[in-house]
């Protein structure tokens, strides 16, 4: 190559929102990578195994997240009256036909066990006389909807998981980090362009 000829262009830069050369750009590595550190992100990061190292990258604060503003209880067959297919039948109904029955009947029955999970985090979820409260919403036909601190359920919510979340050893959170694009190997995602 002649001095003079400009270098080579990359033939997968094109491919990406920016353009950018490897070459320039620092590289880490990772076992698991998670964009976003709101609810079903740090949930996804602490279901990865401890022999793993895991980074969530989020673009604030760990703790500025929309799961943090969720002010709705989170529905739960709790009450030993209340049956899981009632659950089931409330959901279709109010979904009008866009649900998928599978996946509706998978949350409606794993979701007691994951409200247990996050009180053996600690999150304190509303009690009357030493029992869960239970409220009824709109389309449901059992008393189900647990709330913490009121209308505060995400905050308290997620005040367990992201001190679940420090206490891992092998997670790391790295807060004011903008995801700028995907990168991909042979057809799959294999990791992603931020900025800090």
């Amino acid at each position: 190559m002649n001095e003079a000829d400009p270098p080579p262009t990359l033939p997968h830069s094109r491919r990406f929102l920016v353009d950018f050369d490897p070459r320039d750009v620092p590289h880490r590595f990772t076992d698991v990578l998670v964009l976003g550190s709101g609810l079903a992100g740090l949930r996804a990061a602490l279901g990865v195994s401890t022999k793993y190292r895991v980074e969530v990258v989020t673009k604030a604060k760990e703790e500025q997240s929309n799961s943090q503003w969720a002010q709705g209880g989170i529905a739960a067959v709790w009450d030993v009256e209340d049956t899981f297919a009632a659950h089931v039948d409330d959901t279709l109904e109010a979904g009008k036909g866009l649900c998928d029955v599978a996946i509706v009947e998978m949350v409606v029955r794993e979701a007691p066990d994951h409200i247990r999970e996050l009180m053996a985090w600690g999150a304190r979820f509303d009690t009357e006389e030493g029992e869960v409260s239970l409220g009824r919403e709109g389309g449901h036909t059992f008393s189900r909807i647990l709330h913490a601190r009121g209308d505060a359920t995400g905050q308290e919510v997620m005040r367990a998981v992201l001190n679940r979340a420090a206490a891992q050893p092998n997670l790391r959170v790295r807060e004011n980090t903008f995801t700028i694009d995907l990168l991909a190997l042979d057809g799959r995602c294999a990791g992603a362009l931020v900025e800090s």
